[in-house]
C-alpha cells in the first residue's frame, strides 16, 4: 500500500527530497497520534513524554528520512489503535 502512495506521490514530487517529504510526514503525524494515544489511554503528562520521547528517537527520525515502509506501518499501528 505504502509503494502505491508513493506511486501517486512521486507524480508531484520529482526530487530526492520529496519522495522522503511522505514518510516525513507520516513519521510527524505519529508523533501526533502518539500525543493523542497517550491522552486516550492514560493522561496528559504521560502523552506528552511518549510524544517527546518518539520525537527524539534516533530510530525514529532515521526511519522517517527513509523512502520506505516503516514510517508507514507505525503511522497505520498508531492510527488502528486510536478506536481503544
Amino acid at each position: 500500500l505504502y509503494y502505491l502512495l508513493l506511486h501517486f506521490w512521486a507524480k508531484f514530487f520529482h526530487t530526492d527530497f520529496g519522495i522522503r517529504l511522505l514518510s516525513a510526514l507520516l513519521g510527524i503525524a505519529s508523533v501526533t497520534l502518539t500525543l493523542i494515544l497517550g491522552r486516550n489511554l492514560f493522561n496528559n503528562k504521560t502523552a506528552i513524554i511518549s510524544a517527546t520521547f518518539l520525537a527524539l528517537s534516533s530510530f525514529h527520525i532515521h526511519a522517517s528520512q527513509e523512502a520506505r515502509t516503516y514510517s508507514f506501518f507505525f503511522f497505520l499501528t498508531l492510527s488502528m489503535n486510536q478506536n481503544l
